[in-house]
């Protein structure tokens, strides 16, 4: 069985990982930046790459734990939910500070299966007026990674708002790393690459400095009336972009984007503002007097009255 036997044993000694790449930014018309990537540093295992005896995944996990600040019980229910064979790499911790992630990779050079993953994440520069139209990226749930097969299930994908909707654009095309390794899991050498492909970035037709001084001026204006809600919009009427777009109260999507907590989350949702609903786009408001002038148009052009009418 000799040739069965070589491809267990490339199998063994040939590792791919990916090169992920970089989301495409979001910017104003003035070319101001709202939404920008920073590093992630997560710890990942592949569970099919640990040893297979009870006893070296026991000391393996206890290691990993003391290193994170978990219980071993936690790191290893994490590592195997998905079984002791699974082949993709499954999350242990997220969002490592650079100082912990360096102290996690030195270690885990020396342990097989486990490593650090540097995944782009959201930074969103706006101070929240855009919150409700940027959207957010999150980490990538079990739901979507089955509909998305191109994706890893440690990656983030768009949530909401233009995240969500140029998602295809902005995303890009992860490359591609083989290496070969020792018995112990640890890289010799690299055998081949193909780079990743950065996403589009996205120029909006909104003007960042008028949506700032709209939300301002639309605040002052609410606690003046004593509401508790309200919206704005600047359009240019020649073409119908919009200019700024404002919700009254907003949210910090940047809450979402790092994995927002329960009790960020039910703060939100017990605010009598309603800060998650979109209520320039969903909200339904009286006309009011706006309506007269056109219903006199219509009525000039029917000739049901004249100008001297």
């Amino acid at each position: 069985r000799g040739q069965q036997n070589l491809v267990l044993a490339n199998g063994n000694r040939i590792r791919q990982s990916t090169i992920r790449a970089p989301r495409g930014a979001i910017y104003d018309r003035n070319k101001q930046i709202l939404a920008r990537n920073l590093a992630s540093f997560d710890l990942v295992v592949n569970p099919s790459q640990m040893p297979r005896g009870k006893a070296e995944r026991a000391a393996i996990y206890a290691t990993i734990a003391g290193l994170i600040g978990q219980q071993p019980a936690e790191v290893q229910n994490k590592a195997e939910v998905k079984g002791k064979v699974f082949t993709q790499n499954v999350l242990i911790a997220s969002n490592l500070d650079r100082e912990t992630a360096l102290n996690v990779e030195e270690k885990t050079r020396q342990i097989t299966g486990f490593s650090i993953d540097i995944n782009p994440s959201r930074e969103y520069l706006d101070d929240g007026p855009f919150a409700h139209f940027l959207g957010y990226t999150g980490r990538i749930s079990a739901e979507e990674w089955r509909a998305n097969p191109g994706y890893q299930p440690t990656d983030y994908i768009g949530k909401s708002g233009l995240e969500q909707s140029y998602e295809d654009e902005l995303k890009g095309k992860d490359g591609k790393k083989q290496v070969e390794v020792d018995a112990q899991g640890r890289q010799i050498r690299e055998l081949a690459a193909v780079p990743a492909e950065a996403g589009n970035s996205l120029v909006l037709a909104v003007d960042s400095g008028l949506e700032k001084k709209l939300a301002q001026e639309l605040k002052a204006s609410v606690e003046r009336a004593g509401a508790k809600r309200a919206a704005a919009v600047a359009m240019d009427p020649r073409n119908g972009q919009i200019l700024a777009a404002v919700n009254w109260p907003g949210y910090d999507n940047n809450l979402f984007a790092k994995g927002i907590s329960s009790a960020d989350y039910q703060k939100l949702l017990a605010d009598p503002g309603n800060p998650l609903f979109n209520k320039v786009a969903g909200g339904r408001y009286p006309v009011a007097s706006t309506i007269k002038p056109f219903i006199s148009i219509a009525a000039l052009e029917e000739q049901i009255i004249t100008a001297s009418t």
